[in-house]
């Protein structure tokens, strides 16, 4: 999406949902070569793979859809107004929430991961 940055009407929103992809993808390049150094069960690695896949690509499309929309959400990053109480902010919202929540219990089971390896 970053050659729709100027395109959009909502241009911040857009460069923030093309950072989130670059950053996300190069996170996940990062999961990968840590992941054989994980000592985790084959369920637990299977879901928290699938947690870093959700996490990272929803946290892009979710930004993306924000700026095609213009809805933001209860964080509104490029804009000032107030955050919106109609049905497309609380779908953003929600989507946010369920990233950084999803994000978070990646995290900790990448730590649990690596607490357990090296003990």
């Amino acid at each position: 999406n970053g050659f729709l940055i100027h395109l959009l009407p909502h241009g911040h929103q857009t460069l923030a949902a093309h950072l989130i992809g670059l950053i996300g993808a190069g996170l996940l390049i990062a999961l990968a070569s840590l992941w054989p150094n994980l000592a985790q069960e084959p369920r637990t690695s299977r879901a928290a793979a699938l947690l870093g896949i959700y996490g990272f690509c929803a946290g892009w499309f979710v930004n993306f859809v924000a700026a095609i929309t213009g809805h933001f959400g209860l964080f509104p990053i490029s804009t000032s107004l107030t955050p919106g109480k109609g049905l497309g902010d609380l779908i953003i919202s929600i989507g946010l929430i369920s990233v950084a929540l999803t994000l978070l219990l990646l995290s900790v089971l990448i730590v649990r991961g690596l607490l357990r390896a090296r003990s």
